[in-house]
Order: structure tokens, then C-alpha cells, then sequence
């Protein structure tokens, strides 16, 4: 295991490829159990299957440090009315808990930057919870403008709700 007082030079931010499934997977239900959910969703099936697939859903980038997953970030294309552009949406970005406030989290934010700017996108966007102080900062700090929208979701028994008032 890599020592967690690693240096970012140390660290590569790389294309997530299907491999790095397990590693994912795990990661993300570490990250959804820091925001209060319960279940763990992630396997490395449905990281192997939904980002490199016959139609992927995402794009991963993977921080890694001596061949360790150490942090990712995964996104996926959008259009940005604002601009009338395509964008990108930051689903997720998440550092191991050894290895956070080091430039990790930084690394990986520059690495989805550019990949939007090879892109040709206008923008990339993402939601952070209100109690979510730190993570707040680190965003001011990179430049990021909160508009204070709101992200609302409709799922399970709400979804089907809705979607029976139409006849499409």
C-alpha cells in the first residue's frame, strides 16, 4: 500500500479503464456511505459494464499512486443551456480519507478540466451538499461559482408516479 503521506507527484491521474472496476466500486459506496446512504449499489460489473460497455455512461479518471486506486472521478457529457454548449456533469470525484488534503482532489479536478477543454465543452458543472463545508472551500479555491441552484431528483415510487400521467 502506498505511504499515505504521498506527494501528488507521485500520483498519476489516468483513464479509468474496465479493470479498475473493483476498485471503483468500492470507492463509490465508500462515497455514498460518507453521504448518509446505506446501500452499496457499485459492483465491478456495473462499473465495467455502464463505463465501458457496448454504450458507456460515464468516463472515468482513476488517481492512482504505485499502482494503487487511490481517488476517481467519474462524469458524463451534457449540454449547457446557459451557453447552448455542451458541457460536462461531475457525477463524482472522491479521495481516499489517508490521502485527502494533498493536491489529490485538485489533480483529478484539473485532469476533468482538461478533459473538457479537449472536448470543446463550455463549462462543467457538479452539485455539492450545503454541509459539505470542506469540499465548498476546495471548490471557491479552484474558481467554481455557486449560483445556488438546487439539484432535485425524482426516483423509485415518485418516477413511475409521474411518468403514468403520460401516454408516450
Amino acid at each position: 500500500m502506498v505511504e499515505n503521506n504521498q506527494n501528488t507527484e507521485d500520483v498519476v491521474v489516468r483513464a479509468g479503464r474496465p479493470s479498475d472496476g473493483a476498485d471503483v466500486a468500492d470507492m463509490a459506496n465508500a462515497l455514498n456511505r460518507e453521504m448518509g446512504l446505506t446501500n452499496d449499489p457499485f459492483t465491478a460489473e456495473t462499473v465495467a459494464r455502464d463505463g465501458f460497455g457496448e454504450d458507456p455512461a460515464f468516463s472515468l479518471l482513476i488517481a492512482e499512486a504505485e499502482g494503487d486506486s487511490i481517488g476517481y472521478a467519474l462524469f458524463t457529457e451534457g449540454y449547457n443551456t446557459d451557453f447552448a454548449a455542451r458541457g460536462l456533469w461531475l457525477d463524482d470525484i472522491y479521495v481516499a480519507p489517508p490521502y485527502r488534503s494533498r493536491g489529490i482532489g485538485r489533480k483529478l479536478m484539473a485532469a476533468v478540466a482538461a478533459t473538457a477543454r479537449q472536448r470543446n465543452f463550455a463549462s462543467m458543472w457538479w452539485t455539492v451538499l450545503d454541509s459539505n463545508a470542506r469540499a465548498i472551500d476546495f471548490y471557491r479555491e479552484i474558481g467554481a461559482i455557486d449560483d445556488n441552484a438546487r439539484l432535485l431528483e425524482l426516483h423509485g415510487p415518485a418516477l413511475e408516479k409521474l411518468a403514468r400521467e403520460t401516454a408516450l
